[in-house]
């Protein structure tokens, strides 16, 4: 799904992903990144500093 959303808008206007840190999400995170390689994804920030 991140990856059409990206598709969608244009990979030259994405620079970074940020979503919840669930599992999955990270999974989909590091498939994304390795699919396109100028796209970074991090988690979001209040749930790592909790």
């Amino acid at each position: 799904m991140m990856d059409d959303i990206v598709e969608e808008v244009g990979e030259e206007n994405v620079v970074q992903v940020v979503t919840f840190i669930s599992p999955a999400f990270k999974a989909a995170g590091e498939m994304l990144m390795a699919k396109r390689t100028r796209l970074y994804w991090t988690p979001c920030a209040t749930h790592c500093i909790e």
